[in-house]
């Protein structure tokens, strides 16, 4: 039957899918692809295959070799397992269906009544309209997400909300053009990527790179959903991730939804938040993983992924995602140049009465280095980055001395913020642990040291590196012994 199709319409392509492994059928095929006659692919075949070929297959076109082997070159084999097959059509029922009540539909049971729809129908054909009297019946309705506002508003809500978190590490509230934000925009372009992963040390502008990317994407109304992992609460699956970020189903669902079979891009910063070694939430890996997998069922969806260098070597899993066999093509940002650094510096005024050595150039082509010397005393000069730590400490704790007209609790608001995320392994934590002091953490949101969150009812520090900073200044300052720590 499937031969006849090929037959009666060049234009098809059969596809055979087994839960079994199909393998003679496979292999015969596998090879007839870069064969040139029936008699080279027979010549390629071992005793078994080639008796297969000859008594099984050629009867099926009649003994016309040449028909025989046009029909195996458009024919694929499919193995999958039941699992893999109930996994596909339950994400299908996810983003194609929902209750006309409004409450949330069981997969399962919409699976099985398909199912049971079909078995009952075997024969007639069974039209369009036909199955959508039968979806209604049971109370279901068909998703259009890609005219549907408010799903739409959500995404833009997301992505917002991920570039509005990037835009408090922008040096001079600018972005400092990046040459790898062009080369992964042409990767993506390319319809044979499989997307990108973009590497660099921590606080060498991974995230900016992101960002940039973004912009360029909504410059070509390319579709995309941006999430950081660092920002998110443990979960389980990518159904609960989509539930997190108030979506009605998981974040691949709802952009393969929303891009309606057009070109899409999935972003997701901060691996290393997952990582085994430095990360603080490595239980979303098992999130991660479905989150790839369901994009490898959307071929028009693109990954864009960024993490720290360390994490990526040190963690066998992550480790992966950095091989050549993975699909991902890798970006390793580098420092700012020389010149990027001056005109940075020239940009914000910064009046200075000595000259750069090249040691300083080197620490200030640490963007995050940058922001902070900017940020902090930059008319002086400096021998080390724990000076600009300390520098940048102390102006935001003057500035807040001053919005507050008192002694600012500062390290009140420190002590319980990283207090608690150390605890909960997360760089996030509720507003709540800091209720005693909330105008004072009000006002460090306000001069941009804390972040708010989650509607406000969350705060995290404005860089993953300051929180270390502020967690390692305040447990020297406790005198707490590392040992007992550790």
């Amino acid at each position: 039957d499937l031969f006849q199709k090929v037959i009666d319409d060049e234009c098809d392509r059969a596809v055979f899918v087994s839960t079994s492994g199909a393998n003679h059928l496979r292999e015969i095929i596998e090879r007839a692809e870069n064969a040139t006659s029936f008699e080279e692919l027979s010549g390629a075949l071992s005793k078994t295959l080639k008796d297969k070929l000859r008594f099984q297959i050629l009867p099926l076109v009649g003994g016309d070799k040449d028909l025989a082997l046009k029909c195996l070159k458009a024919t694929e084999v499919i193995s999958r397992q039941h699992d893999d097959q109930r996994r596909i059509v339950e994400r299908l029922v996810e983003s194609t269906l929902y209750r006309i009540d409004g409450k949330p539909h069981n997969e399962d049971e919409v699976r099985l009544s398909i199912a049971e729809f079909i078995l009952d129908n075997l024969g007639p054909e069974i039209s369009t309209e036909r199955a959508r009297e039968f979806i209604a019946s049971k109370g279901l309705a068909l998703r259009d997400w890609k005219s549907d506002k408010a799903i739409h508003d959500k995404v833009a809500a997301i992505n917002k909300n991920f570039l509005g978190i990037t835009e408090f590490e922008l040096i001079n509230e600018a972005q400092i053009a990046r040459k790898e934000s062009g080369q992964i925009l042409e990767l993506i372009e390319d319809e044979e990527s499989n997307g990108a992963l973009i590497v660099a040390a921590g606080g060498w502008g991974k995230s900016c790179v992101v960002a940039q990317v973004a912009s360029k994407l909504t410059d070509k109304s390319v579709p995309y959903l941006a999430i950081k992992l660092d920002s998110l609460k443990p979960c389980e699956s990518t159904k609960q991730l989509g539930e997190q970020l108030d979506l009605p189903a998981s974040p691949v669902t709802v952009l393969a939804g929303v891009a309606d079979g057009a070109k899409a891009v999935m972003i997701v910063d901060q691996l290393d938040a997952m990582s085994h070694v430095s990360g603080r939430n490595p239980q979303l890996w098992e999130v991660f993983r479905q989150l790839r997998d369901e994009a490898k069922h959307h071929p028009n969806i693109q990954l864009v992924l960024a993490c720290r260098e360390f994490d990526l070597e040190h963690d066998h899993r992550l480790r992966q995602l950095g091989d050549q066999q993975s699909g991902f093509k890798k970006f390793s940002i580098g420092k700012l140049t020389k010149d990027e650094v001056a005109n940075s510096i020239e940009l914000a005024e910064v009046k200075q009465g000595f000259v750069w050595t090249d040691s300083q150039i080197e620490i200030l082509g640490v963007p995050f280095h940058l922001l902070l010397f900017l940020l902090g005393e930059p008319d002086k000069n400096f021998n080390s980055v724990g000076e600009l730590y300390d520098r940048y400490w102390r102006r935001k704790q003057e500035n807040l001395r001053v919005r507050l007209g008192r002694e600012p609790n500062w390290n009140k608001v420190i002590d319980r913020l990283t207090d608690r995320m150390s605890r909960d392994q997360t760089l996030i934590a509720p507003k709540v642990v800091v209720s005693n002091w909330e105008n004072d953490a009000e006002n460090m949101a306000s001069e941009n040291v804390l972040i708010p969150l989650d509607n406000n009812r969350s705060y995290r520090f404005f860089h993953e590196s300051f929180f270390d900073y502020a967690y390692a200044r305040r447990f020297c300052a406790a005198e707490r012994s590392v040992v007992e720590f550790l």
